[in-house]
């Protein structure tokens, strides 16, 4: 519909820049541990790329990368983005009901 068009319209530039942004931090923290342990920077970037495990999977295997250090580091993003959810949930619901009741009409969880 056409609102939903306006709305993506709003959203679509902050997006774009949050998605770089998570991506230039991303090969950012690829350098630092490739600095640190002295592991390719192809190795460490695709460790850290966030996205489709499998596919990054497949992008090491094709390139010769060091698939069970990439993959493991993929792994541990995964648990880690687990198991902080619940915790951030938590924390980000207890500062909006701080806020008190000047957003009564949101539902509540």
């Amino acid at each position: 519909t056409r609102s939903s068009l306006i709305a993506i319209r709003r959203v679509f530039p902050l997006a774009l820049f949050l998605m770089i942004l998570l991506n230039v931090v991303s090969a950012l923290i690829g350098v630092v541990i490739s600095k640190v342990t002295g592991i390719g920077y192809l190795d460490t970037y695709l460790a850290t790329t966030p996205g489709g495990i499998w596919a990054i999977v497949g992008v090491a295997l094709e390139s010769g990368s060091d698939v069970t250090f990439i993959l493991s580091v993929q792994v541990l993003r995964l648990m880690l983005v687990l198991f902080m959810s619940p915790f951030l949930a938590n924390h980000f619901s207890k500062q909006l009901a701080a806020k008190g009741d000047d957003q009564s009409s949101m539902p509540r969880a």
